[in-house]
């Protein structure tokens, strides 16, 4: 059910509100009935209604005062205004902070009815147009990802390249421009979540690149700027990973390499450890071999039977069991790999060094 809140400072209105509209009927939830702008404000916080119905003039906080918080916060929320005669300069205010419509008191029964049903109607049309832009965002998911892992790699050509694609993605929807804005809004917001899950950034809102082209797309009222601002919102991201990448690098390789001095003995996979260093696989690969001058696989080999000929020359352990100790169950797999690093077979190390 819809979730609705009353707010006015006269007990009988709110008695009579609470009491001579037959909500359920309506397919309303009455969650409660405040007495100021401050209380309406907590049960907002609270219960998270989709309607308010309030007064304008009330102590502590005034109505709209109430609709100044209510559109920083939750702006979902649809509010529908009360006012006397005397006040039509304040529902007139009020309208202009985004108020679905006003009544003037004495609420007349059928009147309230009737903006509640056309309200609804408006949640109802919100939510199929969320549930649009939520389906379209979806379907670009690849393209996304695609731009994304080019990003990381600080690559101009291939991040407009794969920026082209999710610009395609939105173009070819043939969507309304309210529609793109949210979605070239969404483009931008995942970015840099995944920029700051992959520890590039710390804050996105105190991150430039961000702030600046986030203001430009609220802005934005042609299609055609809002594509520029993305090409913008990349240029300006590619300068600052290049910038960036190598201290970015050095922790991710760091933070690499100390698992694998942990965890060298276990079954681990460059899957295991991209995931633990929040990369995509291939991006990790990438870096770590540009950062070490050799691959994940060759850098983990060259551990393990490092290892292992400390633990041959103990003379503690049989071969299959040291095998197994370094991270390798097989144990004809662990001899090839032994004797292509070493030069000679574990048994013959092990004879050399009696």
């Amino acid at each position: 059910m819809i979730k609705l809140l009353i707010v006015d400072d006269e007990k009988i209105i709110r008695e009579g509100l609470t009491n001579t509209i037959k909500w359920d009927d309506l397919g309303i939830q009455l969650i409660g009935a405040a007495k100021n702008g401050e209380e309406a404000l907590m049960l907002c916080e609270k219960h998270h209604p989709s309607i308010v119905l309030t007064d304008v003039r009330m102590p502590k906080m005034n109505g709209l005062e109430l609709m100044k918080k209510i559109k920083e916060s939750m702006p979902f929320i649809k509010v529908i205004i009360l006012s006397g005669h005397d006040e039509f300069s304040y529902a007139k205010e009020a309208i202009k902070y985004g108020a679905v419509d006003y009544l003037v008191k004495p609420v007349i029964a059928h009147e309230l009815e009737k903006v509640i049903r056309d309200v609804i109607d408006q949640l109802s049309e919100d939510i199929r147009q969320d549930n649009l832009i939520i389906e379209r965002y979806r379907e670009m998911n690849m393209a996304l990802e695609q731009y994304y892992n080019a990003i990381k790699t600080g690559s101009y050509m291939e991040s407009k390249m794969h920026l082209l694609r999710v610009v395609n993605e939105l173009v070819r929807k043939n969507m309304p421009i309210e529609h793109f804005q949210e979605l070239c809004n969404q483009v931008v917001i995942t970015v840099m979540s995944m920029l700051k899950e992959s520890g590039y950034i710390t804050e996105i809102e105190y991150f430039e690149p961000y702030n600046n082209i986030h203001k430009l797309i609220v802005n934005c009222t042609q299609q055609k700027d809002l594509i520029d601002c993305l090409n913008e919102f990349n240029n300006s991201i590619i300068v600052w990973i290049m910038e960036n990448k190598n201290d970015k690098y050095h922790a991710t390789i760091q933070l690499a390499i100390e698992y694998i001095e942990d965890h060298f003995g276990e079954s681990i996979t460059v899957e295991n450890i991209a995931d633990v260093v929040q990369l995509n696989k291939d991006y990790f690969s990438h870096i770590f071999k540009k950062s070490i001058g050799e691959s994940f696989t060759d850098y983990l080999n060259k551990r393990r039977i490092e290892e292992a000929k400390k633990l041959l020359l103990q003379k503690k352990y049989k071969i299959y069991e040291i095998a197994d100790m370094v991270g390798y169950s097989d144990y004809k797999y662990f001899s090839k790999v032994f004797k292509k690093l070493v030069g000679i077979s574990p048994n013959k190390f092990i004879k050399m060094n009696v």
